[in-house]
């Protein structure tokens, strides 16, 4: 983001050494800059492929009493005509104060397991094509391991299958 912003305003910083924490580019890199052990899927959609790791608290990964900045996996798809992107964001709150009981009140939630583990499960599926052209659906997986909560969400024109977002959380290592 410093490099855009640099080249938005003509000013050259010079190299930096530091990662850029909203742009990391490996596991690795982040688990360095985190000390944390970020876990990441043994499986995807093959629509999308892996384009970075986030580790900020703001933007679109903003989350609520998140406690340490949250860790937000980004599978990106091709962009769509309209600017959208298709994709898959898997989100890791470590120490999360949350609970699946007081996440579900936000309501269209329902029960789901993971790894036989509660989980809760929410897809919302819009078709305005007659008015703007857009379809798409916005799917939501939230599941926790210990005190870490992991939310998965997909974007793409179509629902994706719910066991295979459910398959794609099994498989986080």
């Amino acid at each position: 983001m410093q490099r855009l912003a640099e080249n938005i305003n003509g000013f050259d910083t010079g190299p930096t050494s530091e990662p850029d924490p909203e742009r990391l580019l490996s596991v690795q890199a982040a688990e360095a800059l985190t000390g944390l052990d970020i876990k990441v899927p043994t499986l995807m959609l093959t629509s999308v492929r892996f384009d970075h790791i986030a580790n900020k608290n703001d933007g679109p990964y903003r989350v609520e009493d998140a406690g340490p900045s949250p860790i937000a996996l980004m599978y990106t798809g091709q962009p769509v005509g309209d600017g959208r992107t298709y994709k898959v964001l898997i989100m890791q709150i470590p120490d999360s104060t949350n609970t699946l009981e007081n996440l579900a009140l936000a309501g269209g939630y329902e029960p789901a397991l993971v790894s036989n583990q509660p989980a809760i499960y929410q897809e919302q599926c819009w078709d305005a094509a007659e008015i703007n052209g857009s379809t798409g659906c916005f799917q939501t997986l939230i599941c926790f391991e210990n005190k870490t909560e992991f939310d998965f969400y997909t974007f793409f024109p179509t629902a994706i299958p719910r066991e295979k977002i459910i398959s794609i959380a099994e498989s986080m290592r």
